[in-house]
């Protein structure tokens, strides 16, 4: 039996290409992130482009309910967050990064339309059946402070995930 690439591994992928989507070519969007979007990162530094996005877990999982011993799969929420970074305006320095995590919610939430219900696509949200869900947070934004010297954003995602 072939080896497979982990399915949460899989979707961060499809994750990244769907916001590397975000362009400024359509008027649709203000960011261009094309080949600006990353998984797992905490920091930046010099070589980095001033915007950029970073797909990450909640360091902490919440409590879960134990899926039943019998159960061929299990269901429940993946804690994600998008954090993004801009060059800050000096006079009013979070300003840019409201922006770029509007481009980000807007990217979402056209994937989440692709859920079952009012919206419902037929294709599938970043690509997986197994997304059965997808729930957005209140974002946050974050003028420059002693670990980044750019202002950013944080953006709380939940994916309901069946996996087995």
């Amino acid at each position: 039996m072939a080896r497979k690439e982990p399915l949460k591994l899989n979707v961060m992928k499809s994750m990244t290409a769907a916001l590397e989507e975000i362009s400024t070519v359509d008027d649709a969007y203000w960011h261009d992130l094309a080949n600006k979007v990353y998984r797992g990162r905490t920091v930046y530094d010099d070589r980095d482009p001033t915007e950029m996005v970073t797909i990450l877990e909640v360091p902490i999982p919440p409590e879960q309910m134990q899926t039943p011993s019998d159960a061929r799969f299990k269901r429940g929420g993946w804690e994600l967050f998008v954090q993004g970074w801009v060059k800050d305006d000096k006079e009013n320095p979070t300003d840019p990064a409201y922006y770029l995590m509007e481009d980000v919610t807007q990217r979402i939430l056209l994937e989440k339309a692709k859920v079952g219900g009012q919206g419902f696509s037929p294709e599938y949200p970043f690509g997986y059946k197994q997304i059965t869900g997808i729930e957005l947070g209140q974002g946050v934004v974050r003028p420059e402070d002693e670990r980044s010297n750019l202002a950013f954003f944080w953006l709380p995602l939940t994916l309901v995930l069946v996996e087995g």
